[in-house]
């Protein structure tokens, strides 16, 4: 969707990293079936882990009125109701291909990280993030 942006350096970033974006998905996956179908305890762990991240998937399709602006703007940003709708169903075959069943929904009304307030976590995160960057200063990839 942004690979259509009328911001050219936007369009660019999201073209450039669509292949990359579809190794991720592919790699998830092949885990997500390979855990789920695998034994009893890999099974089980995974719809723990799915079953406790779920309450956080809505926080993907929040969308403030500055987002909603960004969005008519040109396609500034991607509307959200588009790719939930698709996002919903690629994380609902996968789901149940791998023996989990889909959580129900669950609502979060506090879009902390969106409103930025974040977690201790999102530090550690963006120092690893940024390693390599700051370790080769200028680098392209």
């Amino acid at each position: 969707v942004l690979g259509q942006s009328g911001c050219k350096p936007l369009a660019d970033i999201a073209l450039k990293s669509a292949k990359e974006n579809a190794y991720h998905l592919r790699h998830a996956r092949s885990w997500m079936l390979r855990l789920g179908d695998g034994t009893e305890e890999s099974n089980q762990k995974l719809r723990k882990a799915v079953e406790g991240l779920w309450p956080f998937t809505s926080e993907l399709f929040y969308s403030d009125d500055c987002e909603k602006k960004l969005t008519a703007a040109d396609m500034i940003s991607a509307d959200f109701n588009e790719l939930k709708s698709s996002w919903e169903k690629e994380v609902s075959a996968v789901l149940s291909e791998a023996k989990v069943a889909l959580p129900e929904e669950t609502k979060r009304t506090n879009y902390y990280g969106r409103n930025g307030f974040h977690t201790e976590n999102l530090g550690h995160l963006l120092a690893e993030m940024q390693s390599l960057p700051r370790a080769h200063p200028g680098a392209e990839w």
